[in-house]
């Protein structure tokens, strides 16, 4: 059983490139990554809430990219670890934009208002529901550190 798994592992990545008849187009991921910086960069753009530290580290990636695809048409124009490298960047580049994402994701739950039994749909972004729930441990624990001696 071992062995199998084993040989498994070994094959993925060979017949994961095997089934790709048509080499990635190094022009389609550049303007992918302009596009994004164009909306990182707008005033009041889809990033917006992003930090100014995730910015520039994906800004310097986004570069690095940049000039690591000059005047190369596919991926294959790439040498194995500068397709490491730009796999790695653009993998970091997927997450720190979906963690942004994340917050501006909407919401839905059912809440009963105090001192009745009538359910309201109530529509909050992630990012509004982990204020609300700090805001709410906060106050606990003010009111805590308030009634101690």
């Amino acid at each position: 059983m071992k062995r199998i798994l084993m040989l498994g592992l070994l094959l993925a990545p060979m017949l994961a490139m095997a089934g790709n008849d048509k080499p990635l187009d190094l022009d389609k991921v550049v303007e992918q990554q302009q596009q994004i910086r164009k909306d990182l960069l707008a005033a009041g753009g889809k990033y917006r809430g992003m930090s100014s530290g995730d910015q520039a580290e994906l800004l310097e990636r986004q570069d690095g990219l940049f000039r690591m695809f000059e005047g190369k048409e596919t991926a294959a124009d790439l040498t194995e670890d500068q397709r490491i490298a730009a796999f790695n960047d653009l993998e970091w580049i997927e997450a720190a934009l979906n963690k942004e994402e994340a917050g501006e994701r909407l919401v839905f739950t059912h809440e009963r208002k105090v001192c009745s039994n009538h359910m309201t749909r109530v529509c909050h972004t992630n990012g509004q529901m982990e204020f609300k729930c700090q805001h709410a441990r906060d106050i606990l624990d003010r009111s805590h550190r308030n009634t101690r001696p």
